[in-house]
């Protein structure tokens, strides 16, 4: 799993983490890890109704697309069969 490199999570303040990134659509500059995501993290100006976007490093993306060709794959194979 690679790291998101040059961004910081706004509550636990860890750097270049690894994992998914959530960016806030409503507040300029807002990310935050996985974790701090899960665990509903806010501030005084992030609250939990603003818009969060999922982002995924290049490397993780690639693998979570052959992943998705796997299954689909494996969907095919068993619709054919019927």
């Amino acid at each position: 799993m690679s790291r998101h490199e040059g961004v910081s999570c706004d509550s636990c303040m860890k750097a270049n983490f690894r994992g998914k990134r959530y960016k806030c659509l409503i507040c300029y500059d807002y990310d935050l890890c996985g974790t701090c995501y899960e665990a509903g993290a806010t501030n005084t100006r992030h609250t939990p109704d603003h818009a969060m976007q999922c982002i995924l490093t290049r490397s993780d993306f690639v693998v979570w697309c052959m992943l998705q060709e796997i299954h689909f794959k494996d969907l095919r194979v068993d619709f054919e069969r019927q």
